[in-house]
């Protein structure tokens, strides 16, 4: 059987990723589950197109909730990807693909200029530092790369700027939900894009702990 690389996504468009890139068989044809999903992701879960989140170091608790959610139908802001991806990942292989992700290594942080290019206005990673933390969101969101690995909440630095854009967009829009209670959402929602920028490129550009 072929072991999959990261390689494999990149002449690949994003439908391929979606579905198309594997047959009726499904994983069948992959020697292991995660194999799958290392089309989009990378097989060490350090994705290469931004679109496409990283998901090394995550902790599987995290990993393996967001599975069940686009499973479910609670988790729908992909475009329908993953809604897709997830009816080929059986049940039972769920916490193995969580388990495999969260132990690869963590990401690099990005360049400053890398993100630059992917954010609208012009980015002061201390000023989203400043706002990032007087807004409470480091008590949750750690920058620690030793979080507990039951963790349902993500590791948000060092993840690629323009997927990091694209979820506050969506929380902003209401197209994903902020988990019931926690005030993320409403803070979120008072910040200027230019302030949601600069946020983005604290969290993009810096190394986890």
């Amino acid at each position: 059987m072929r072991r999959l690389s990261w390689v494999a996504c990149l002449p690949l468009s994003t439908m391929l990723c979606a579905g198309a890139a594997y047959s009726s068989t499904g994983l069948a044809e992959y020697e292991k589950p995660w194999e799958l999903c290392g089309l989009c992701h990378s097989l060490d879960g350090n994705s290469v197109m931004p679109k496409f989140p990283r998901l090394a170091g995550q902790p599987a608790g995290y990993i393996e909730k967001q599975l069940t959610d686009f499973s479910t139908g609670t988790r729908t802001n992909d475009g329908g990807q993953m809604s897709a991806i997830v009816t080929e990942v059986s049940s039972a292989n769920v916490s193995a693909i969580a388990q495999w992700f969260s132990s690869q290594p963590h990401p690099p942080p990005a360049k400053a200029h890398e993100v630059a290019n992917s954010v609208e206005n012009s980015i002061d990673p201390a000023k989203g530092e400043l706002l990032f933390k007087d807004a409470g969101c480091d008590q949750c969101h750690s920058d620690s790369s030793s979080v507990a690995a039951e963790s349902l909440i993500p590791l948000l630095h060092s993840q690629h700027a323009q997927y990091l854009s694209k979820q506050l967009s969506d929380f902003r829009k209401g197209d994903r939900t902020h988990a019931t209670g926690l005030p993320g959402a409403d803070f979120i929602n008072s910040l200027t894009q230019i302030e949601l920028d600069h946020i983005v490129s604290y969290l993009a550009t810096t190394h986890r702990q």
